[in-house]
């Protein structure tokens, strides 16, 4: 992620913004970088992807799961994930892997629970720093959280970053 990138998420965080959507075509390099700098890595940082369920990033946020008694295996089921993050601790960092497929789906209820479960993380988040990142190949937020989510772009490495990798 690029400098400004970062500086742009931390600001987010630092007004309590509640809900990004960042379109990555690297996910795992998007949130390597989220926890390794300073303004996030001390946090209680937790991951929802739809195969593996919530899991803890760093020790924070492990103990915030348990805490919890939120199991992998137990919140597969992305609504009821986003159930059991609404209850987590201040400062924690949501990270939704592959976010759009969770917020579309062919069964119109089934796209409202989604969408409503996050949109339940709004106000709760926005009282104690926490912060869900949705992140999506191209992350397009759904008419409904339209005036909640803050949209931000991880953008394809440059040339001279790819010559240092």
């Amino acid at each position: 992620m690029t400098t400004d990138m970062m500086e742009m998420l931390s600001r987010a965080r630092n007004t309590s913004c509640p809900i990004v959507g960042i379109s990555t075509s690297d996910e795992p390099a998007t949130i390597r970088e989220i926890g390794e700098h300073a303004n996030f890595k001390n946090q209680p940082l937790v991951q929802y992807d739809c195969a593996t369920g919530l899991i803890g990033l760093n020790d924070d946020g492990e103990a915030a799961l348990k805490s919890l008694g939120a199991k992998p295996e137990e919140t597969i089921d992305f609504v009821v994930a986003m159930g059991f993050a609404k209850h987590t601790p201040q400062g924690t960092i949501l990270i939704v892997r592959n976010a759009h497929r969770q917020l579309v789906s062919m069964e119109p209820r089934d796209t409202a629970q989604a969408v409503q479960s996050v949109a339940n993380l709004r106000n709760p988040y926005k009282k104690n720093f926490r912060m869900a990142i949705l992140l999506a190949p191209h992350f397009i937020a759904p008419v409904e959280l339209k005036r909640d989510v803050v949209l931000l772009e991880y953008p394809l490495p440059t040339t001279e970053r790819l010559v240092a990798i």
